[in-house]
């Protein structure tokens, strides 16, 4: 059976009844199905959250030698000064990231951030993408072993595709969420 050398999955997501045990179980599986890369789900950021279960997810996976993609988001209807506090967390994060020492981590900037931006003071979606890349900047003086990048919906093609990004001074890659619209599959 022939495989696809980049195959990659979205895991954790059940993280709320983590098992360390099972986690071990489920990556043996996914890499002995030739898995080698793994998104594992990203929570709503927590002010001094310590993340435990995603953490430890991360660590088991880079132990196993996957491509590990994680971060945190906004909560849905955020505000400006929630939106100040998740980058600030960001950062902490970052320094988090540089300690596993190892360049198979990308670090993610934040996920569909323009779906969730319609609460009191919120920044705009071309703001979004703004602060996103000033963070992502700051973020690169942090961590320095691997990638850092954004996901967002289809819908936001064009705005990122005019802001552009500049590998290594702010995103390294961007990626698109599409779930089921073929039409807008670029």
């Amino acid at each position: 059976m022939a495989i696809w050398s980049g195959l990659g999955i979205n895991y954790g997501h059940s993280s709320g009844s983590y098992n360390a045990a099972q986690c071990e179980i489920d990556l043996n599986f996914l890499k002995s199905r030739g898995f080698t890369k793994i998104r594992i789900a990203s929570p709503t950021f927590s002010t001094g959250g310590a993340y435990t279960n995603p953490k430890d997810m991360i660590t088991r996976a880079l132990a196993k030698g996957f491509y590990v993609l994680w971060g945190v988001t906004v909560p849905a209807a955020f505000t400006g000064s929630q939106w100040e506090a998740y980058k600030t967390e960001v950062k902490v994060i970052a320094a988090w990231a540089e300690t596993l020492n190892n360049a198979n981590f990308q670090l993610s900037m934040g996920n569909e951030t323009e779906n969730k931006n319609s609460g009191a003071g919120a920044p705009t979606d071309a703001e979004v993408v703004t602060d996103t890349k000033a963070l992502a900047a700051e973020c690169q003086a942090i961590y320095t072993k691997g990638l850092l990048s954004y996901e967002t919906g289809p819908g936001q093609i064009t705005p990122w595709g005019v802001a552009g990004i500049t590998p290594g001074t702010d995103l390294d890659k961007i990626g698109f969420n599409v779930y089921y619209d073929l039409a807008t599959f670029k």
